[in-house]
């Protein structure tokens, strides 16, 4: 199990990933574990200044902590997380998984995903204006780093905006772009 690896690793970067995974296996089912694993993450990406780690955990935390009703604490670590994730003289101060993406599209793939994040949860404004800000802006970032997943996941969040609005017309294209680009990564994957 990831719970007995865990006791075995004997490297910070080890311990770092196999607890993340732990987190996201968490995740949707067991939000006090999965918080609890988040924040294990937190204070080794804290401990070997892995800035970049840090700001995703933190939008990972941020996201977890609305899931409990403790809005203040998620919007705090959304801030932090934008306030790391967009200062690129920390893209180097990063613990990759893979060589995917350069660590500049790293960073800036980490900040697409917390805006998407914070897009979903609502800005905390229950604005549909500071949504479609916030898909817009994860949008352009996806694109800029290739990351499809999170493009389609962006252009289907603008979509369900236009639904919600009643632009239909708009909310149709919308859902038809992220099909095409769900359809392309699959074939890619």
């Amino acid at each position: 199990s990831l719970r007995q690896t865990l006791k075995m690793e004997t490297t910070d970067s080890a311990k770092y990933f196999t607890t993340f995974k732990l987190f996201k296996y968490y995740g949707l089912d067991n939000v006090d574990s999965a918080l609890n694993y988040i924040d294990q993450c937190l204070l080794i990406a804290r401990k070997n200044n892995y800035k970049i780690n840090e700001a995703d955990c933190l939008q990972d935390k941020g996201f977890e902590l609305t899931r409990l009703g403790k809005y203040a604490g998620s919007f705090e670590s959304f801030q932090e997380a934008f306030k790391i994730a967009e200062d690129s003289t920390n893209e180097n101060k990063a613990l990759k998984l893979d060589n995917k993406f350069s660590f500049h599209q790293n960073r800036l793939d980490v900040l697409g995903w917390a805006h998407y994040q914070f897009a979903t949860i609502g800005g905390f404004t229950n604005s549909t204006d500071q949504q479609m800000f916030q898909f817009r802006k994860t949008l352009q970032l996806a694109e800029a780093v290739g990351d499809n997943v999170l493009a389609g996941l962006a252009i289907s969040g603008i979509g369900d905006i236009y639904k919600g609005r009643n632009e239909l017309d708009s909310a149709l294209t919308s859902y038809q772009k992220a099909e095409q680009i769900n359809q392309r990564t699959s074939f890619e994957n």
